[in-house]
């Protein structure tokens, strides 16, 4: 994973290879590296969960259009590059998804002195390497190999269907801000992934279980009763 200009980050490469941990002081920019995984593995821009809102974060990721997020993905047919790259104050700082053959270089986008090159010179590089701008639908499409005729695919989500990747989403997504759901968020999430496998999402202790239900009511009142005397 690399950022390009973007975040906090004048440059920053990142391993995901192997494992690894994040340590730093709060506002380091651990959380802008967790969740840039989203450019890569959610398609629609209204389904992703920033800590901003989403004008604030496009501009935050995005600030101009030099600005880049890119994945090396080890695919079924090789290396490939899913970028996803800015296109500038004059579009409301919103971005938009490419994917080419191949590795990444740093040379491909930062100059000998540090500067980045020009998106125009970039894309150029690219011509042989089947530069392909992605919409959102391509982007699903290359990432689970479904409905994907002539678009190059990744392979990184295997479902067997498109209602497997909108599960893939809701699992993602959650577990990237699993220490702010609450408890009952965490059951409704849990029910809603595998609801299509459950026979029964909620239980009517007095009504499917009534002679147990008054059971525990009785015992539960002869223990009031006792408490009472004993007090």
């Amino acid at each position: 994973m690399v950022l390009v200009n973007s975040g906090k980050f004048d440059y920053a490469e990142v391993d995901l290879s192997v494992p690894m941990h994040l340590v730093g002081q709060n506002n380091a920019g651990k959380t802008t590296l967790i969740s840039t995984l989203q450019f890569l593995f959610i398609d629609k821009k209204n389904q992703m969960h920033f800590s901003r809102n989403m004008d604030e974060t496009r501009r935050y990721y995005f600030p101009g259009s030099d600005s880049y997020v890119l994945f090396e993905c080890l695919t079924p047919t090789g290396y490939m590059v899913m970028g996803t790259r800015g296109l500038g104050p004059l579009k409301g700082y919103d971005f938009c998804r490419f994917i080419y053959r191949g590795e990444y270089f740093r040379s491909d986008y930062i100059n000998e002195n540090g500067s980045i090159r020009n998106y125009s010179d970039i894309v150029k590089s690219f011509a042989l390497r089947g530069y392909t701008e992605l919409n959102s639908s391509q982007l699903q499409s290359a990432l689970t190999g479904i409905g994907s005729v002539g678009m190059p695919v990744l392979g990184l989500v295997p479902v067997k269907n498109r209602d497997g990747y909108s599960k893939f989403k809701t699992i993602f997504r959650n577990l990237l801000r699993l220490s702010h759901l609450s408890q009952q968020e965490l059951k409704g999430f849990l029910v809603d992934v595998n609801r299509s496998e459950l026979r029964l999402t909620e239980i009517d202790l007095a009504g499917d279980y009534s002679v147990q239900y008054q059971a525990v009511e009785k015992r539960v009142h002869e223990l009031v009763l006792r408490l009472i005397y004993f007090i």
